[in-house]
């Protein structure tokens, strides 16, 4: 798997974060939590262990931990804001039987954050020319 392309790397990390997130997720949902509220404690508790995987597991990355967790961190906030809110938003109330619509709406959400998280953190958080010049 060490020598898995990043993408392939980046989604083993993601089957970790995707465990936690929906587990959280959806027993928020179930304990009645609103939508935005769920999804944001899903995604907000898988993110150190993304990070941590994913600096040095998926981009093997050796610049600065701390600037590139802040960059991490605004990264992830903005995937989230662009990707959850469109979903919900996007199917309107739509639910994929035995889904409820939040949920749905979640999973519809989850696709299109993985999808751009992956590209922002390579582009801009774990990108090897911006790290260069960092030392650990």
């Amino acid at each position: 798997m060490n020598r898995a392309h990043p993408f392939v790397r980046f989604l083993a990390v993601g089957v970790l974060n995707t465990i936690v997130g929906y587990g959280l997720t959806f027993g928020a949902l179930a304990f009645g939590a609103p939508y935005l509220a769920a999804t944001a404690l899903g995604t907000a508790c898988g993110l150190a262990v993304s990070f941590a995987m994913n600096r040095r597991f998926t981009f093997r990355h050796r610049g600065s931990a701390g600037s590139a967790a802040v960059r991490f961190a605004a990264v992830s906030l903005g995937c989230y804001l662009a990707a959850y809110p469109a979903a919900r938003a996007a199917l309107a109330g739509w639910a994929a039987s035995p889904l409820t619509p939040d949920q749905t709406a979640a999973v519809a959400g989850s696709a299109i954050y993985t999808l751009l998280h992956y590209a922002a953190l390579r582009r801009i958080v774990f990108n090897s020319a911006k790290s260069s010049h960092e030392s650990l």
